[in-house]
């Protein structure tokens, strides 16, 4: 049920419920030579990685644990379009803080309406 994001985490979360052990080596290192769509694409990098945590917690934690993430990352990106539309606002035009502050807000938005509604990674 997941399009990107999350992935790695459901392995590892379905592995120790089977009763084996995940381990973390910190001394291999895995280079990954991706990435070209996330860069390319980082509001939707950005929003697919949300439908996948909220899947990812009703998958394993039930839709009330869904619905409290939701709510947090409501209140997290509802301060965060206000802060970045009142710097997109006062900024002079032209600027490229402007720009980015219009990057962040439309990120912002586009967050809390996902927040907001009922969809998740395997709805998209």
């Amino acid at each position: 049920g997941y399009f990107m994001y999350f992935e790695d985490i459901d392995w590892c979360h379905r592995i120790q419920q089977a009763g084996w052990k995940v381990y973390y080596l910190p001394h291999i290192q895995v280079v990954h030579e991706g990435g070209a769509s996330a860069n390319k694409h980082k509001i939707d990098a950005i929003l697919a990685y949300r439908r996948s945590q909220f899947y990812f917690t009703r998958k394993y934690y039930g839709p009330a644990v869904e619905k409290m993430l939701r709510f947090i990352i409501s209140g997290k990106s509802l301060f965060n379009l206000a802060r970045w539309g009142l710097k997109y606002v006062f900024m002079s035009n032209g600027s490229a803080e402007r720009e980015l502050a219009l990057c962040h807000t439309i990120v912002h938005k586009k967050t809390l309406k996902l927040a907001l509604s009922s969809r998740t990674a395997r709805d998209a």
